[in-house]
């Protein structure tokens, strides 16, 4: 077969089987939710657990950062909270992403169904998880009385495109962690370093100050951060900048996953 006729069928099984994957979503969100009740088996708190942790977390350094960044505690505590569980969201995606097909092994050798779903899967565990925490966000917002109605609109558009942001992070990092065992190793060792660089617990201002601004101007997390941060923070949505970045990143990150996907797909089965 012609090579741009081997490419060609290569694209066109890879776009239906992300199709076909997509509409068993009965069967991925089963599986997802299977997975989070998993996790809490036994527990008395159950998926309370979740916004348990981020209390205590947010609670004990909450209090100690914004001592430490002289922040008054009503405004550092909701900047915080809400950055930690985005942060934890990021992180998730990645982390859980690339494992996506190597903890699937048995379904995926078994079951007569795209690969795709067990992405999907990893997508929507990590969506539920967030989904919970942000919740937690809001009521804090709500609490403060700094939720508005231009926060809510601005900031349900930054959470849908991070969404969908998420979905390439995972089929990313997925096919990579398939291919190279050691992908999931290396995020858990070098993701809590740019947590370092990500304002999570300090501000722009901040690293701006210590002339560190290149920091979060090249730093795509912060900017995927700003644009669900920034509106339910201050009911406006984020500045050009930040969401023309945020595109540029989405198209680049979606073209190296549609790479990797198209190089590894058909070997997932052997490579696990």
């Amino acid at each position: 077969m012609h090579s741009g006729t081997r490419q060609a069928v290569q694209w066109s099984k890879l776009w239906h089987d992300n199709l076909a994957a997509l509409g068993l979503w009965p069967v991925w969100k089963y599986m997802a939710i299977q997975d989070i009740r998993k996790r809490f088996h036994k527990s008395v708190f159950g998926p309370m657990w979740i916004i348990l942790h981020l209390a205590i977390l947010t609670g004990g350094l909450g209090f100690i950062y914004g001592r430490l960044f002289n922040q008054p505690l009503h405004d550092f505590l909701l900047f915080f909270v809400t950055g930690l569980v985005i942060w934890n969201y990021l992180v998730g995606a990645l982390v859980e992403g690339s494992v996506a097909f190597v903890g699937s092994q048995g379904y995926i050798k078994q079951l007569c169904c795209p690969k795709q779903v067990y992405l999907w899967r990893t997508w929507f565990t990590q969506l539920v998880v967030f989904a919970v925490g942000f919740a937690a966000c809001i009521v804090v917002a709500v609490f403060y009385n700094r939720l508005g109605w231009a926060g809510l609109f601005y900031g349900t558009i930054g959470l849908i495109c991070l969404s969908v942001v998420q979905y390439f992070h995972i089929m990313l990092a997925g096919y990579l962690g398939a291919r190279f065992f050691d992908i999931p190793h290396a995020l858990r060792s070098l993701l809590p370093m740019l947590l370092l660089a990500t304002p999570v617990t300090f501000s722009r201002e901040t690293l701006k100050a210590h002339n560190l601004d290149f920091v979060y101007r090249l730093n795509p997390f912060c900017h995927l951060m700003d644009i669900v941060r920034v509106p339910f923070l201050y009911s406006k949505p984020a500045s050009p900048d930040t969401y023309g970045f945020c595109f540029i990143y989405a198209v680049l990150l979606c073209g190296f996953a549609v790479w990797a996907a198209r190089r590894l797909d058909n070997r997932i089965v052997y490579l696990i």
